[in-house]
């Protein structure tokens, strides 16, 4: 059967094929338009981050291996969804079928690090002007430094980088900032916020 490659069309089809075979979900590969994740009551259409396109050889097979190790590490399909496109847009700027370095993959998703990763006074600015939102719009992470988790828990930890664990929070889409900071300076950096709601869990806080 030829189906157009339209979102109308990738929907409707799609909810049939998912319900078919009693798929929790089906992820539809679209070329240079992207990627749509279809759930039983959505559809998340993604779209393409290829810049150039030479080879789309191997493509396909960038996003299953993504998609399956980004949700072995219990990411939620959406984002390792998204993860998994950001790959494929890398793997066809590339000739013959060629794999992608973690390098790639970080300088690629700089551009949620740079929006979403900030230090406190950038951070406070920001706030100040969001101040105006509805109570539960904005989410900060406040994670805590390398340093700090190694005086808590000793020798090997945290096991680890902070910068590696700042890369995973900020592609998460339900996060808007990021903020590394000292355990000892904890109470600090809520003062500085000033949080609606505070979660705090064991050593991971939330704010």
């Amino acid at each position: 059967m030829e189906i157009k490659n339209e979102d109308k069309e990738v929907e409707n089809y799609g909810y049939e094929v998912r319900k078919k075979y009693n798929l929790k979900y089906l992820l539809v590969t679209r070329s240079e338009k992207g990627m749509s994740l279809i759930a039983e009551d959505k559809v998340y259409h993604t779209r393409s981050e290829a810049k150039e396109v030479y080879d789309v050889s191997g493509a396909g097979d960038t996003v299953v291996a993504t998609l399956a190790t980004a949700i072995s590490t219990e990411m939620n399909i959406l984002d390792a969804a998204k993860i998994a496109n950001t790959t494929a847009g890398i793997v066809v700027g590339k000739v013959g079928t060629a794999p992608i370095t973690l390098d790639e993959l970080r300088n690629a998703l700089d551009g949620y690090r740079n929006k979403k990763l900030k230090n406190l006074q950038d951070l406070l600015s920001e706030l100040a002007m969001l101040r105006a939102k509805e109570l539960g719009d904005i989410l900060v992470v406040g994670l805590e430094s390398d340093n700090s988790v190694k005086k808590k828990k000793g020798k090997g930890r945290p096991i680890n980088k902070q910068e590696d664990r700042a890369e995973l929070l900020v592609c998460l889409e339900f996060v808007d900032y990021v903020v590394i900071f000292d355990g000892d300076a904890f109470y600090s950096l809520i003062g500085n916020i000033k949080p609606d709601v505070l979660v705090k869990r064991n050593t991971k806080t939330v704010l």
